[in-house]
């Protein structure tokens, strides 16, 4: 099926919800998608190696739910397996432990139809279930946009910012652009969503859609989530930092300069970061190296955590 929008047509959707032992709450996931007042085009579910219920509780959603089984490969290779197998131009993804409001596709059809489809995604709002106030991800981010939505059609700013108001469960994505970027790069276990909103954003339009799109159940944190295994007090997370905005920096060589050393200052800050956790886990070797890589990017994100240290005793 053809992923460009065709004027006066209503935008078909496929809804891919990545799985990974999920057997309680999926089956809300899947209700808030059958109660939507704009239908999916279909459902699919990518089960990335579960081995507790979820192939039994699915069995009752048998002929509305397509049902994949892989062996387990990660949350980016679950959204991408499910993108591959859509069947509708539009992709909107949904984590498992998350619901949707009855009128988010509904909402992000009409924004789709009233910009005649220019942006390759569409994103909304979101409530944390069980994060303090502010609650919406907007708010907590300082984002704001005029309803009902909003054409961004230069949106560096918006990707670039240090928290971005785009989530994966609560975006709409052109299936055609998506496969082109290559989908969510399966190297990267942690800020895959963030690798590819920029990757996206730097070369297209892009529109934040001023609807509440649906809750965040449970902390983004929680264990089992496909999306918040992997946190900021972890070396992997550091990792997967440097390895995204080194690849940023290599393929976009059209950045403006400042935009460009705001890059190079977080590859900066990712390698100090990593450099202190590995000192305390006693890592000192592989802790010296990465303070060196450090202030080879940019030294002054040494200097200035050191200031700060100082002027806190």
């Amino acid at each position: 099926m053809d992923s460009r929008f065709v004027s006066g047509q209503s935008p078909g959707f496929s809804a891919v919800i990545p799985t990974y032992n999920r057997a309680g709450p999926i089956c809300d996931a899947i209700d808030s998608v059958l109660e939507q007042t704009h239908p999916a085009g279909e459902i699919i579910v990518v089960d990335d190696g579960s081995r507790d219920a979820t192939r039994e509780r699915l069995q009752a959603y048998q002929g509305r739910v397509r049902y994949i089984y892989q062996e387990n490969a990660g949350a980016a290779a679950a959204r991408n397996r499910g993108a591959a197998e859509a069947r509708f131009p539009w992709l909107a993804f949904l984590d498992s432990d998350d619901i949707w409001s009855p009128t988010y596709l509904e909402k992000m059809a009409s924004a789709i139809a009233g910009t005649d489809g220019a942006a390759v995604l569409y994103f909304a709002d979101a409530k944390f279930e069980e994060l303090p106030p502010p609650k919406n991800r907007w708010a907590r981010v300082g984002f704001e946009a005029e309803a009902p939505y909003k054409l961004l059609e230069n949106p560096v700013e918006v990707v670039l910012a240090e928290s971005q108001p785009m989530l994966l469960p609560f975006s709409v994505f052109q299936r055609s652009a998506f496969l082109a970027m290559g989908g969510l790069w399966e190297r990267l276990s942690a800020g895959e969503d963030t690798h590819l909103y920029v990757r996206l954003g730097l070369a297209h339009p892009i529109c934040a859609v001023s609807v509440l799109g649906g809750v965040v159940k449970g902390a983004p944190e929680d264990a089992g989530r496909l999306t918040g295994a992997l946190g900021p007090l972890s070396i992997r997370h550091w990792d997967c930092s440097i390895l995204l905005w080194k690849d940023i920096l290599r393929k976009t060589q059209h950045l403006a300069p400042r935009h460009r050393r705001l890059l190079v200052r977080r590859v900066a800050d990712a390698y100090w970061r990593k450099s202190i956790l590995s000192a305390q886990q006693h890592q000192f070797v592989a802790a010296a190296r990465s303070f060196g890589r450090s202030l080879v990017h940019d030294p002054s994100v040494a200097f200035e955590a050191a200031a700060r240290k100082i002027g806190s005793r």
